[in-house]
């Protein structure tokens, strides 16, 4: 298999998910928010500053940019952004669809994610296409909100009409996409034509190592890939489309080393808790810092030991986060870091598979 960059298509497709970069501050729940402690300053605040450009646009996203869907995902199903020189050939080809081939691609991505699938026979989204009652009932068995269900009955009513809107909107916003992407073409097809090479160059599996073991080799039906800035950090194997390809967020690389250092360097610290925590005396010392005791002399005389061999112990108590300084008063004392100990052990049970 050899691997191939496309960087005109992978344009494309940043703009078709441009306008998603909405919902970048008010989503706190989304997926990738879990995500945003790997990523630098610097990337989270030119996602806010296009979030606050397409603010203004942002009755009009919602509009074609659902919860779970979107209008894009539906007319990819069908015309393929492989092949196409720019974003106006591509949404040009799109708008001399006729009303039953939107019909069509939107039922048969929606059909495709009800059952599970990832093709399905053409005989019978044409039975959907002819019947207003199917489609009814397909979207009410949809698991999405009954918003989406609303929006998806309007799209499935006037499909070419919705489709039209989205379509004169996308160019609205184009320019303004056009002013971000500058920022980032040279690091695109820059990346993309390293990934290219790597993953071609290489015998063993590039994309395994590349990925963290994420993603291998034999798990792509595809030689064609594409770059993302507008999902920088992530990793898409689209088989959904006309022409399936792997997404690659420019960033990605990146994200996942930084991302193997903190891991890394938090189960160092859960060893470190755990070898602490070994230590019969240092074990003694947290017990009674629990139970209230202040002074390091008052520890060492009831456990019997020297005070300065109780300072060395809770001096790397502190260090390994077991313990930690608090002021009280006027003056600083030692208390157990319970929310440190309980993180330790949450992650302690996830590391087994709990």
């Amino acid at each position: 298999m050899i691997y191939k960059f496309y960087p005109v298509e992978s344009k494309i497709v940043d703009l078709l998910s441009f306008p998603k970069c909405v919902r970048f501050i008010q989503e706190p729940e989304h997926e990738n928010q879990n995500m945003l402690e790997f990523v630098s300053e610097k990337l989270i605040e030119e996602f806010k500053e296009m979030e606050m450009a397409l603010k203004p646009y942002k009755k009009q996203i919602r509009n074609f940019y659902f919860d779970e869907f979107s209008v894009p995902e539906f007319m990819m199903k069908s015309v393929s952004v492989f092949g196409h020189t720019s974003a106006s050939s591509y949404l040009e080809h799109i708008q001399i669809l006729d009303q039953k081939m939107i019909l069509k691609s939107i039922l048969t991505k929606l059909y495709l994610v009800k059952f599970d699938l990832e093709v399905v026979d053409e005989t019978i989204i044409y039975d959907y296409v002819e019947s207003v009652e199917k489609q009814i009932q397909l979207i009410e068995s949809m698991d999405v909100s009954d918003e989406e269900k609303w929006k998806l009955s309007s799209l499935l009513r006037q499909p070419k009409q919705v489709v039209g809107e989205w379509i004169a909107f996308m160019k609205s916003i184009e320019p303004l996409f056009e002013e971000y992407y500058q920022w980032k073409m040279e690091k695109v097809i820059t990346f993309g034509q390293y990934l290219q090479e790597k993953l071609n160059l290489t015998d063993e599996d590039a994309l395994d190592n590349l990925t963290d073991g994420l993603v291998s080799k034999k798990l792509i039906p595809t030689e064609n890939f594409l770059v993302s800035f507008v999902e920088p950090i992530n990793i898409e194997i689209n088989v959904s489309s006309s022409v399936p390809y792997l997404k690659m967020g420019v960033e990605i690389e990146t994200f996942l080393q930084i991302k193997k250092e903190i891991e890394e360097n938090q189960l160092k610290d859960r060893v470190n808790i755990f070898k602490n925590l070994g230590d019969k005396t240092r074990y003694e010392v947290v017990k009674l810092i629990a139970q209230g005791v202040e002074s390091a002399k008052e520890i060492a005389q009831t456990l019997n030991v020297s005070q300065p061999t109780i300072s060395y112990h809770m001096n790397h108590l502190l260090l390994s986060k077991v313990i930690k300084l608090e002021r009280v008063d006027s003056k600083f004392v030692h208390i157990v870091n319970f929310e440190q100990l309980k993180l330790t052990y949450e992650q302690m049970l996830k590391d087994f598979g709990k």
